[in-house]
């Protein structure tokens, strides 16, 4: 089959139009992609001073993570739910989430978060036993 060069042209007129209008919007609806980060990425708990050494005690202590960039839904995923609590295991836009210490030395636990592009930022909390040596 012959194509002229007029349909030719007329083809790739059309198909420029269209690769060009799917650029427009924000990331959640044209796919482009933005930097994708945690903040705070690590955060580290000493047990208090007394505590006997090597032990690290249940808290109540907790640390605020912030997700900022790439595109929503986000998944939360722990990897030591027998040391930490994660409030959340899916954030939406503009949302924070919260890890909790359960108790037990953590050096350091890993908290996973994925965007909907499976693109992944780690938060690094650890929880570490009081000083075997007190200075005077």
């Amino acid at each position: 089959m012959k194509v002229s060069d007029f349909s030719k042209a007329a083809l790739a007129l059309t198909c420029a139009v269209i690769l060009a209008a799917c650029g427009g919007g924000s990331d959640d609806e044209s796919g482009s992609l933005s930097d994708f980060s945690v903040a705070p990425d690590s955060s580290t708990l000493t047990a208090a001073t007394g505590t006997p050494e090597g032990v690290c005690p249940p808290t109540n202590s907790s640390v605020e993570i912030f997700v900022f960039g790439g595109t929503a839904p986000y998944q939360v995923a722990n990897s030591y739910p027998q040391y930490l609590e994660v409030s959340k295991t899916v954030v939406g836009k503009g949302e924070s989430f919260t890890v909790r210490y359960l108790g037990g030395c953590l050096k350091p636990g890993v908290i996973t978060v994925v965007d909907k592009f499976q693109r992944t930022a780690t938060v690094e909390i650890g929880y570490e036993p009081a000083s075997a040596t007190a200075t005077p």
